[in-house]
């Protein structure tokens, strides 16, 4: 028996378009890949391979699947082998063990925990299309153009609706079958002694999905005001959401980050959407106070081009730094785009395609981004000039590669007219 997390490895790792690759003459087509298929034959490409959703599909023998099915139906194995074929080809360690009682029982909790979430992700999804007609709600649909999200991004991101606290979800939950306990190991139902309740009420739901589209946890916005982060929460961790993992958004922006080769990393799921919808699909969501390493992993398998989007909001300033801080520990370049209004959700609602464009093309480096952000607002950071200074030597302190530590020391011996030798005195003090 493999042990389900290389199981889950293989899957999140194997990309689609290069398992394919290998056996089919893909060219590309827009965003996707055609090709004959292998499993018929045809003169008239009708094989697509979509890198986005990590899928394929044949329109004219109708086979499809995901890198682990292609790789079962090309070479005609089982699952566990075609696991093990992909993980020779990405050289990940395979160890087999014998499956206990107690394996086999926790194997079976977690598939329980899976169907569970894979419901409830199509129950609050139905709960939008279900408000559009219904007499109880009839403000849903101007309220949800007000907030300028499309029918488009309701789709892409599966966006649902929780329309009421207390147990809505665990009440339509048990009437289908499903046990409470299985409910609470989501941690979609929270229990208070013999007392069940759902975690979101009254809230805009976006399942978070692995890389291969497996639905993992849930996001949720109050109703109330979309616009402030207070308001956005995740779902906690539990033994199938790995939350310093899991990124809101990779699964529908991989391809498109990969294909333009770099990544748009927001603290607001409408952040997000408002991108997304003015041709920026590379964006992502992780929300504030929670970049992990894991993540960082993730992001940087398609691309290690990262933007920040900033607004004047100190704490938006202060998290900015943070992210700064470690993608650069990882080698990773990033740029900030700094928009100078206080709320980056109410600002980027109402823009045109052409304006947050714009925004982006006026990206600048980290280290300008600090220089005139931290220098030009040190009074209201509680910081004065030595701190501010401290705290960009900081960062460049942790860049890994000496040559690019040495640039940065050159850069910022410019924009604040200091000698660069002094510069390196203070690092090695640090």
């Amino acid at each position: 028996m493999i042990d389900q997390s290389t199981i889950d490895k293989v899957i999140d790792t194997a990309k689609i378009e290069e398992v394919v690759g290998e056996e089919v003459d893909l060219r590309r087509r827009g965003v996707n890949l055609l090709g004959l298929c292998p499993f018929h034959n045809e003169k008239t490409p009708s094989f697509t391979v979509s890198p986005a959703k990590g899928i394929f599909k044949c329109f004219g023998c109708g086979e499809g699947g995901d890198s682990v099915g292609f790789i079962m139906k090309f070479h005609r194995i089982g699952f566990l082998e075609a696991i093990k074929k992909l993980a020779s080809k990405y050289n990940i360690e395979v160890e087999e063990v014998e499956e206990t009682p107690e394996a086999i029982q926790r194997r079976k909790e977690k598939e329980a925990i899976q169907i569970v979430l894979n419901w409830s992700q199509g129950y609050y999804h139905q709960q939008v299309e279900k408000m559009k007609n219904s007499e109880n709600h009839p403000k849903f649909v101007p309220f949800l153009n007000q907030w300028f999200v499309s029918s488009e991004a309701i789709e892409k991101y599966r966006i649902g609706l929780s329309t009421s606290s207390g147990d809505e979800l665990l009440k339509e939950a048990t009437n289908k079958g499903y046990k409470k306990e299985a409910l609470v190991s989501t941690g979609l139902i929270l229990k208070n002694r013999d007392q069940h309740k759902d975690f979101f009420g009254k809230e805009l739901i976006f399942p978070v999905q692995t890389i291969s589209g497996r639905v993992a946890g849930f996001c949720g916005i109050k109703l109330s005001d979309m616009s402030s982060s207070a308001n956005v929460r995740m779902l906690g961790a539990t033994p199938s959401f790995d939350v310093e993992k899991e990124i809101l958004g990779i699964y529908q922006a991989k391809g498109e980050i990969l294909k333009r080769k770099g990544c748009h990393i927001m603290t607001h799921p409408l952040e997000m959407v408002y991108l997304t919808q003015n041709e920026i699909p590379q964006t992502i969501t992780i929300l504030p106070h929670t970049l992990a390493e894991k993540q960082i992993k993730q992001i940087t398998r398609f691309s290690t081009n990262i933007y920040l989007w900033c607004s004047e909001n100190l704490g938006s300033i202060l998290e900015t730094y943070n992210r700064i801080s470690k993608l650069i520990h990882s080698g990773i370049t990033v740029k900030v785009i700094h928009i100078n209004k206080e709320n980056l959700v109410k600002y980027l609602k109402d823009q045109r395609t052409s304006t947050i464009e714009a925004h982006a093309n006026d990206a600048k480096d980290w280290l300008h981004f600090l220089v005139e952000t931290f220098y030009a607002k040190k009074e209201q950071l509680g910081l004065g000039n030595p701190d501010v200074f401290i705290k960009i030597l900081q960062i460049i302190n942790v860049i890994p590669d000496a040559i690019v530590k040495g640039v940065y020391v050159t850069e910022l011996s410019r924009l604040i007219n200091m000698p660069e030798e002094l510069i390196w005195e203070d690092l090695r003090n640090l």
